[in-house]
């Protein structure tokens, strides 16, 4: 009853002031005002008070200016002293009315200015005034435009964000309403910071739409790249998120996808990964793994390579990394078509961790691989290394230093019996890479080139014939051709009985009737010992002859010794 009589006092009042300004009564500011407005900012601890003249001078009927001015004199009084009882509705109802839609925008916005610093100061008395003051901040027309003073009103209506008392459903609203038409406004960024309060002190009151509205803005945010406090804020709002509740399979979607932008930033590439593996860690991780893998499938991110980077980073670490998730079942086979379809996008960033993780994966888990597995693991590897051609800069060299690790490691467990990938699938990859692999690599392709050279197999003398072409006339390497030379004359003095023809005429007269030119006198040399053993137990004159001819042009050519070895 007492504030019905206050608010009834008080429109009588602004009755009056009507009566007086239609009278004709010049309108004045009164020098006691001013020095009342004074002595309370003089004086901190005292209560604010607002006599009858003073709410006369805030009234519709007073002039915008006068007002205007007096409110600017107001504002850091109300905002650090505590009203009487009942005057924060007394103030809203003689001020208000300079927020109509009509109102000039600077006479909204220091309106809005003015009732910021009243909320800051009478906080504990807005009591049911606090939602007139939320409907300020929210109301649709010229909201874009006095945004920067609305968010200001925001932060202290709800005492940056810890208190939604009166306002949760209206909150609600707001956010499902208002935040796609606000995602590219300049000064988001004000919102996004109240909106961190809001839900770490109030997850309970977020709803499930308005849950989805934070998590897409933090998405469309991130994939907009508008710079480092963004990024920060959007990862410090979804970690409110997740530690709050628990989020639907499409707010999900654009959790992971937000995280996977900001993970290729360096300095929240540890925030990004932390978040991500709490969330792995929840009852949501495997579903987890299955957005990210559908971010890999999705042909429409293909030309998105940030996304398609981090969705490969997170998977890898999550599943076999350095701080895997141990609740996640290691889903290799769900995972790896996915990394398959990845390399649709050619990219140099990607490649890198697509080679970082296949070393990973092959370095921890090898031995343990199925055969179908190793399948996309040397599909992987075989796409990255034709990509790599195409590639430049520094990168290029560190896929091609992690491709020869993964390389080494599976050479290790080939010849220790638990490779499960199909050998001639492991030998084809060595084999492109032979060119950066040591000579212990091109012995054990040779060895196994060699093992099916023999006269049962099919194409046999085809085969050798291909394999002194690779390894010994192409190669520039002295240890591998050498290696090759023993090689061949041994499978030449075995067979050159039964075989006469194909081991003299098209493997032996056919490939070293140029050696005499070779630059290399340790080839030579090896070479015309071997070609010496060979005509020894030659049985047709024609093939003797042959042989003898090339001893003698390579005995004929002055042995040329580098300077170096004098």
């Amino acid at each position: 009853m007492a504030k019905d009589s206050f608010r009834l006092k008080f429109q009588q009042l602004l009755g009056n002031m009507r009566s007086n300004d239609s009278a004709g009564t010049p309108y004045q500011v009164p020098q006691a005002t001013a020095a009342a407005a004074a002595a309370a900012e003089s004086s901190p601890a005292a209560n604010c008070k607002l006599d009858v003249e003073s709410l006369k001078q805030l009234g519709p009927s007073a002039p915008v200016d006068t007002r205007l001015r007096l409110l600017k004199q107001l504002g850091g009084i109300v905002a650090s002293q505590r009203f009487e009882d009942n005057m924060v509705e007394v103030v809203w109802m003689a001020v208000h009315d300079l927020l109509d839609d009509s109102q000039a925008a600077d006479v909204r916005q220091q309106a809005l200015t003015f009732f910021s610093c009243l909320a800051q100061g009478q906080l504990d008395q807005l009591g049911h005034c606090s939602l007139q003051l939320f409907k300020a901040v929210t109301h649709p027309t010229h909201l874009e435009e006095d945004f920067v003073e609305r968010m200001e009103l925001l932060s202290g209506v709800t005492n940056q964000g810890r208190i939604i008392t009166f306002i949760e459903r209206e909150l609600n609203h707001f956010l499902r309403s208002s935040l796609p038409s606000l995602r590219t406004h300049d000064h988001l960024f004000k919102f996004l910071d109240v909106l961190v309060k809001i839900v770490q002190y109030n997850a309970a009151f977020i709803n499930d739409a308005s849950r989805h509205e934070l998590v897409k803005t933090c998405a469309i945010v991130c994939h907009q790249q508008r710079g480092i406090e963004y990024s920060e804020i959007c990862i410090q709002l979804l970690d409110r998120i997740l530690r709050g509740c628990s989020l639907r399979s499409e707010s999900l979607e654009f959790f992971v996808l937000a995280l996977c932008q900001t993970v290729n930033q360096e300095r929240f590439c540890e925030p990004s990964w932390e978040l991500m593996r709490k969330l792995l860690g929840t009852h949501m991780g495997h579903a987890s793994l299955e957005k990210l893998c559908s971010l890999l499938s999705s042909a429409e991110n293909h030309s998105k390579p940030p996304v398609i980077r981090g969705a490969i980073f997170f998977l890898s670490m999550g599943l076999w990394g350095s701080k895997h998730v141990p609740t996640l079942q290691k889903s290799f086979v769900i995972v790896l078509p996915s990394f398959v379809k990845a390399l649709n996008c050619v990219n140099v960033p990607v490649a890198y961790e697509l080679a970082l993780s296949m070393n990973r994966l092959v370095k921890k888990y090898g031995a343990e691989l199925q055969r179908n597995l190793w399948d996309y693991i040397i599909d992987i590897l075989e796409i990255v290394s034709r990509q790599i051609a195409t590639f430049e800069g520094p990168m290029k060299f560190a896929i091609s230093d992690h491709i020869n690790r993964t390389l080494t490691t599976m050479e290790k467990l080939y010849e220790s019996g638990q490779l499960a990938a199909k050998t001639q699938m492991f030998f084809s990859l060595l084999e492109k890479w032979l060119h950066s692999r040591p000579p212990a690599s091109a012995d054990l392709i040779l060895k196994f080139h060699v093992s099916s050279i023999h006269p049962a197999e099919s194409k046999w003398v085809d085969k050798l014939n291909q394999l002194v072409e690779r390894f010994f006339r192409q190669e520039t390497r002295e240890a591998i051709r050498l290696y090759v030379v023993d090689v061949l004359f041994n499978i030449v003095q075995t067979w050159m009985y039964l075989y006469p023809t194909e081991m003299l005429d098209q493997i032996v007269l056919h490939h070293m009737r140029s050696i005499a030119q070779d630059q290399s006198v340790k080839i030579r040399s090896a070479v015309t010992q071997r070609l010496v053993s060979v005509a020894k137990a030659c049985t047709t004159t024609a093939h003797f002859e042959g042989i003898v001819h090339i001893i003698y042009k390579v005995s004929s050519r002055s042995l040329d010794v580098p300077a170096n070895m004098t």
